[in-house]
């Protein structure tokens, strides 16, 4: 009997990415909107945001995702006196599962926000365009990047939305590819759903991201109490024995599961803590340079600032003045509407 291929099924499909961006925000961040014809995730890794979408107004708070479907005007803006840090990612996809996101917000588990890292991470291998500077449009591949660093960015974007569709108990699953999805590629979305794609209509929707290393170790429950425990303290001096012992953790054991998820040891991923608070306090503008320092139990002013250099590749006073012309920035944008241009290879 000859053997019969079986043409995989490939139920969702990003077929280009538009823009990424991840950049921290001030309190008073307004943003007075857009509309484009493409896909467009807006996920909080730190603060609050309010939203504004056609008809629908919501607030996202760390760890929930919204997206916005094809021509979805949308407006932003901070809330709740929150200094926020986002990650805006948009992608051009024609598959009729994606309609159940169409106005979506839900909250990502640890698992998800590790493929959102490592969507990042491969992000600066594939391309040189910064990612704090939400005036890019297009992205510039890097000549030199790893093989393989733009396909592993769309399957991990693929996975990630895979994953919430799975845990999804009312997700649209195709029961048969549809025949010529293929040729439909070239198509808007509502002349593909004319053209015979079925689409289920959607209901409205029910810290620091991890660095992509061990999935083991993220996922460990160990290494989440650990990082709670560290949150929990950023306004205090710890050791690494009494982290550990606070922990019922072996000293070693802690120190080889931080630097393997992490590439540093326990202390010094707790003042790289310290510091993107720090920046939270900074961007949200209610204290000095000298209470932040006094608040997160820097010994001095000057080693805060050293500190806040060596690990923010700036002085704080020079973070206070890019965080105000990248506000400066956002709000200056009018109200506009965006398409994209085919991509190119």
């Amino acid at each position: 009997m000859a053997y019969i291929e079986t043409r995989l099924r490939r139920d969702l499909v990003v077929d280009s990415l538009i823009t990424i961006h991840y950049c921290e925000y001030p309190a008073d961040l307004v943003f007075h909107g857009e509309a484009h014809n493409f896909w467009e995730l807006v996920y909080v890794d730190s603060g609050a945001v309010e939203i504004g979408a056609d008809q629908r107004h919501f607030n996202l708070q760390t760890g929930d995702i919204a997206f916005h479907y094809p021509m979805e005007f949308h407006q932003l803006r901070a809330s709740q006196g929150q200094a926020p840090c986002l990650l805006i990612l948009s992608f051009q996809t024609y598959s009729a599962v994606m309609e159940y996101f169409r106005g979506r917000v839900l909250h990502l588990q640890w698992e998800e926000r590790e493929w959102l890292s490592r969507i990042l991470s491969e992000s600066h291998l594939a391309f040189t365009s910064p990612l704090n500077d939400p005036s890019v449009e297009v992205m510039t591949r890097r000549r030199l990047a790893p093989i393989g660093a733009e396909q592993l960015l769309g399957h991990y974007l693929e996975i990630l939305l895979l994953s919430l569709l799975r845990r999804a108990p009312d997700a649209v699953r195709p029961q048969l590819q549809p025949p010529g999805l293929q040729d439909l590629q070239s198509l808007s979305l509502p002349e593909a759903t004319a053209a015979g794609t079925a689409l289920a209509p959607a209901e409205a929707g029910s810290q620091l991201l991890i660095p992509a290393g061990s999935a083991e170790h993220h996922n460990a429950p160990e290494l989440r109490r650990v990082v709670e425990y560290l949150n929990q303290r950023l306004g205090e001096r710890l050791t690494v024995q009494q982290i550990a012992a606070d922990n019922l953790l072996g000293r070693s054991q802690m120190q080889a599961m931080f630097h393997d998820a992490f590439g540093e040891g326990v202390i010094a991923h707790f003042n790289r803590l310290k510091i993107e608070a720090a920046k939270r306090l900074i961007r949200e503008g209610r204290f000095s340079l000298a209470d932040i320092a006094d608040r997160l139990r820097f010994c001095s002013l000057a080693y805060f600032s050293r500190q806040f250099k060596q690990l923010a590749g700036q002085t704080p006073s020079e973070y206070v003045v890019s965080v105000r012309q990248l506000a400066e920035r956002v709000a200056a944008i009018e109200p506009r509407i965006r398409s994209h241009k085919p991509a190119s290879h």
